[in-house]
């Protein structure tokens, strides 16, 4: 995906160099096709070339794309666990999967603040004498783990 917005980006700026304008993000591509393959528009034969094989890169990226979302879907759906972990309000089936790969037996964690230790989700305790003192959040633990529960977590805000 980082790959696909580097090249969305790329036919952005080039465009852009031409004096067509275009707001950031895959949203705009089919606009930008239309452009590009619009032969009365005032590009020069050089330019719409590149733009036709960036064009080109960027639907095969996003074939791959989807054939490998597919594929995790089919995956997570056979997993008895990874559909246990979707029934969570903020897991999709990229997460489900990747906290079965990366994670231990979820029978491990003896409670919910144990499970958000493990990626790195809890703030770090300076507490002693009954007295609490939770300091920074650690950011130790499954890095691609808490980013996809804060991704979730950060689309089910909004």
């Amino acid at each position: 995906m980082h790959q696909r917005t580097a090249d969305v980006n790329a036919l952005r700026t080039l465009l852009h160099e031409t004096g067509h304008v275009f707001p950031q993000g895959i949203r705009s591509l089919s606009r930008m096709k239309a452009l590009v393959e619009d032969d009365t528009s005032d590009l020069h034969s050089l330019i719409r070339e590149e733009c036709i094989d960036l064009l080109a890169q960027i639907a095969e990226k996003t074939a791959r794309i989807i054939e490998r979302t597919t594929r995790l879907k089919a995956l997570a759906d056979e997993s008895h666990r990874a559909r246990r972990l979707q029934t969570m309000p903020v897991v999709g089936p990229i997460t489900a999967i990747a906290a079965e790969a990366f994670g231990s037996d979820m029978a491990v964690f003896t409670t919910g603040r144990n499970f958000a230790a493990w990626p790195g989700l809890v703030p770090r305790q300076h507490s002693s004498g009954g007295k609490e003192r939770l300091g920074r959040m650690t950011k130790a633990g499954q890095a691609d783990i808490r980013r996809l529960l804060i991704f979730g977590a950060m689309s089910r805000l909004n």
